[in-house]
């Protein structure tokens, strides 16, 4: 079981949390199966294109001054390669007629998350457009979607707290419906006499296997990519840091230049 405040206690901006969480949660043939779509699809994320410029070094770059900012101790730090993957840490990215802003949300969504009781008042005010171009209040927004994802897979569905946030983050690109459903699926393929709870490990190796029966089914083969392609995220990120490590400032430089940069944005 991890402990929040275990990871916190971390260099979190090395997003080396996401060991603890894979370590704690896949095992055996699915880790297995991890590793290999990891490989897979390194190349998707340290290929720099014709430029040999790295976009997710330079979304890197440019979230760098601010990030840590937004980290918080109730929400483990990996979820934030999420915005890297999906925009690259951009405010106006994509359609605001379907996913948009840093962390590519729909409208019916945020609109949805605006009327909860918990939700700032400034989030609760602001133009779901305008929500998610807006770093602070988008970023509200996705925690309070993820940590409701989090919710029912620790607490209504009883998954060890690993398990809940790589359910959580899976759920975030490909929809809860579609892991709740699979989970169903699994459960009742599975021969009597080898029906045991099923945990996030389990769930991946069956996912693996089905994404290899329908290679033609690319949201099940995103889905099976999510993570691994967010893994690639952080080890890209933690080689980039050793190469260029962040130099300390004093607190004032330091505060001036979050700042800056949040108003550039």
């Amino acid at each position: 079981m991890i402990c929040n405040n275990q990871v916190s206690a971390r260099n979190q901006f090395d997003f080396d949390s996401f060991n603890l969480y894979i370590a704690s949660a896949l095992s055996d043939q699915a880790l297995k199966d991890f590793k290999e779509v990891s490989a897979s699809v390194k190349n998707n994320i340290f290929w720099k294109g014709k430029r040999a410029q790295n976009k997710y070094e330079s979304a890197y770059k440019r979230s760098r001054p601010y990030l840590h900012k937004l980290f918080r101790d109730d929400v483990p730090d990996f979820v934030f390669l999420i915005p890297y993957l999906e925009s690259g840490w951009r405010a106006t990215k994509g359609r605001k007629k379907s996913d948009y802003g840093y962390w590519q949300m729909v409208t019916e969504v945020v609109a949805e998350i605006k009327t909860l009781e918990h939700a700032s008042a400034a989030l609760k005010k602001m133009h779901p457009d305008k929500i998610r171009s807006n770093l602070l209040l988008s970023t509200e927004a996705a925690i309070i979607h993820l940590k409701r994802y989090y919710f029912y897979f620790r607490h209504v569905a009883n998954f060890a707290e690993a398990d809940a946030w790589l359910f959580a983050v899976t759920s975030y690109n490909w929809g809860a419906g579609n892991v709740k459903r699979t989970l169903l699926k699994m459960q009742k393929e599975m021969p009597a006499k080898n029906k045991s709870a099923p945990d996030f490990a389990s769930f991946y190796h069956y996912l693996y296997t089905l994404s290899n029966k329908h290679p033609k089914d690319k949201s099940m083969r995103v889905a099976l990519e999510y993570l691994p392609n967010l893994w690639n995220i952080a080890l890209l990120i933690q080689a980039y840091q050793k190469k260029h490590p962040v130099k300390k400032r004093n607190k004032k430089h330091a505060k001036k230049t979050v700042l800056s940069s949040l108003k550039k944005l």
